[in-house]
């Protein structure tokens, strides 16, 4: 911590009168700083600017007349000028650099004044070195806040109480923008503010308003029968352990509030491609990867291995379900949606969003193989793609709105992972693409790239055709031969002081 006070001195003006500043500065090791203005002095509102790295912040405290100041350009000098009245005292900040190991950066396409305001969030995975880079870069692509974590984040979200959210080797983290650790839920507490976990989570930390989570554990259970492979689907014995991935919901103080197992609610005799693979947990049956409030007291979920998105009502009891009718037998079959005019159905799909104002569903289709094994697979799937379902829950049916497959290269396939989100203000949809291995049939590492990548693509949905961003997310080959990866992105408008910044041109 680092504080400065300072006053003007003006000989004839009463010092009561002049600002005094107090600057500290805050910030958990390895994460992007920020600092604590105080100001006092005369009474009155005192006004705030910041100006440095061609943009201008301005801010008015009154009351407490107390600010953080976060988000600034990195390695840059901000002269901080705050006047009371006619009288001025003025300061500096010196920025340090950002992270060294940043994943290089392809701009594909940018079109500016069509892009969505705010900060894009994600959190980035180098394959070649253990941790994470959780990165928060502005419109113009330009980094405004990091953290840099010896973990793997999976995916860095925002709450409802604008508090930075990650789910970090099978734990939740909340922290606060300058790093403060808010709480911590783990299965393995060790410190007295742990709040202890029944067991470790995956794939999904959706945080409430009132400070529960929804999330996704996993057991252990017995099927009598299984498929024996992809060309035979009878399930047979003799038993075996399958991975269950129920849908959990944690309270505020780490305790299942419901678990829900999709054992209990799916068909335990259906299987598609990757259903049969052994984890540690047992065959990788389900893969629940995604669980989204409905604003109805129930859920949707995504289930990979199932190509299937489905809602469980306030309950837990199955609703419906949004899938590839392919190899669904009774009572499964009577919850299928019933698709109105021409549809794509996803398959191994990541990342949905739920409107419930609109009955509508935002899903990443990673479409991987195009089918499941109860139906014929075309020659060419084509590449993954953003897609809209329009649902309407009461005559059980299903409409496909947009689809949004052609970034800046053609179709790109990413087999794992990914998200899709609409943005609230201009209603563009943002895609991550979350490894990518080849692009136009190219692998990466002939094009001198790492063999993973990441593709983020913005589109707005009326202009199909020509994304409004496209950003590559790499390795040199020499670099790190592994590459790099990201599990979901979002942006956000946040509420630091002071945002958004002005151009002082």
């Amino acid at each position: 911590m680092i504080t400065f006070l300072l006053a003007g001195c003006v000989s004839s003006t009463p010092l009561s009168s002049v600002p005094t500043l107090s600057l500290v500065q805050l910030g958990e090791p390895n994460v992007a700083p920020s600092w604590v203005l105080s100001v006092s002095g005369s009474a009155g509102p005192a006004r705030v600017e910041l100006e440095g790295g061609g943009e201008r912040w301005n801010v008015l405290l009154q009351g407490s007349r107390v600010m953080q100041i976060r988000g600034l350009l990195p390695d840059t000098t901000y002269t901080v000028s705050v006047t009371i009245g006619t009288n001025t005292t003025r300061t500096t900040i010196e920025s340090p650099p950002a992270p060294d190991w940043l994943p290089r950066m392809d701009v594909l396409v940018d079109e500016p004044d069509r892009v969505e305001p705010g900060l894009l969030l994600f959190a980035a995975t180098p394959l070649d070195r253990p941790g994470s880079l959780v990165l928060a870069l502005d419109e113009q692509l330009r980094v405004r806040w990091w953290l840099v974590a010896d973990a793997t984040w999976s995916f860095a979200t925002v709450s409802p109480t604008h508090t930075l959210v990650g789910l970090v080797g099978g734990r939740i983290e909340e922290r606060g923008w300058d790093g403060t650790l808010l709480r911590h839920f783990t299965d393995r507490p060790g410190a007295p503010e742990d709040l202890p976990l029944a067991r470790s989570l995956n794939h999904e930390a959706f945080p409430m308003e009132d400070g529960t989570v929804w999330s996704i554990a996993s057991d252990t259970v017995v099927f009598d029968t299984y498929p024996a492979s992809y060309q035979s689907l009878d399930p047979v014995g003799p038993p075996v352990d399958v991975e269950d991935t129920p849908v959990v919901r944690i309270g505020a103080d780490g305790s299942e509030i419901s678990t829900w197992s999709l054992a209990d609610r799916l068909d335990q005799g259906r299987v598609t491609f990757n259903g049969i693979h052994l984890t540690p947990d047992g065959m990788d049956w389900v893969h629940a990867n995604a669980v989204v409030p409905d604003g109805l007291g129930g859920v949707v979920v995504s289930a990979r291995n199932q190509d299937a998105l489905f809602r469980l009502d306030p309950e837990g009891d199955l609703d419906w379900i949004l899938a590839d009718p392919g190899g669904w037998a009774e009572p499964w079959a009577s919850h299928l949606l019933r698709p109105v005019g021409e549809l794509r159905w996803p398959y191994h799909q990541h990342g949905p969003q739920w409107s419930a104002d609109r009955s509508m569903l935002v899903v990443f289709d990673n479409v991987d193989a195009g089918c499941n094994p109860y139906v014929e697979c075309p020659a060419e799937p084509g590449g993954s793609r953003a897609v809209a379902y329009e649902i309407d829950p009461v005559e059980r049916t299903v409409r496909q709105l947009w689809e949004l497959d052609q970034t800046a290269t053609g179709p790109v396939m990413s087999h794992i992972f990914g998200n899709a989100r609409e943005l609230p203000l201009t209603g563009n949809v943002l895609a991550t693409f979350g490894a990518v291995l080849e692009e136009d049939g190219v692998p990466n590492p002939n094009s001198g790239r790492g063999r993973a990548s990441v593709r983020l693509v913005e589109w707005d949905p009326s202009d199909p055709g020509h994304p409004v961003r496209d950003l590559r997310l790499y390795s040199a080959a020499d670099e790190g031969a592994e590459g790099w990866q990201v599990y979901r992105s979002e942006r956000f408008l946040p509420d630091w002081a002071g945002w958004p910044p002005r151009p002082t041109q």
